[in-house]
């Protein structure tokens, strides 16, 4: 797989990414076809999770600073269950899956800028988003991927 210049990758991730092929593999529907996201007070969430009735407002807590830190938290999703499948198996799918939610947050979020994170450990893959934002850091510091020594980090800006 070529890094596209939106791309940020640790050493641990860019090592498996020239055995992943994604030109003409369709997306798993069954993973993305109920996908949706929803603008809440100044906060972009993932559909699926929404669980519970959300509070009327955002507060920040002492483990939760701001909102990127509420969306890193609140919008992920968590593949390799099927602990048959090869890691590349499992990255691949989550790669199809982060493409999928960015065009959908690009085509319903025109204004808005995201990253778009799946992170790699011992099969276990975690894909999540959050919205770039002047006034508050990103969640993932994109100049310290390699900080990462076990878990492999793949990062669409």
């Amino acid at each position: 797989m070529e890094i596209a210049s939106n791309v940020r990758t640790n050493k641990l991730m860019a090592e498996i990414l020239s055995d992943i092929d994604l030109d003409g593999v369709e997306i798993n529907n069954i993973t993305t076809e109920k996908t949706d996201f929803v603008e809440w007070d100044g906060c972009i969430l993932l559909t699926t999770g929404l669980k519970t009735e959300l509070p009327e407002k955002f507060v920040t807590t002492p483990q939760i600073p701001d909102r990127t830190s509420y969306e890193a938290l609140y919008n992920h999703l968590h593949l390799g269950d099927n602990k048959a499948d090869s890691e590349i198996v499992t990255i691949t799918e989550g790669l199809r899956v982060l493409f999928s939610w960015e065009n959908s947050l690009n085509a319903k979020f025109p204004t808005k800028k995201f990253h778009l994170v799946l992170s790699s450990l011992n099969g276990d893959v975690v894909i999540r988003f959050y919205q770039q934002r002047e006034n508050e850091e990103p969640w993932l510091n994109l100049d310290a991927l390699d900080e990462y020594k076990e878990e492999r980090i793949f990062v669409l800006v």
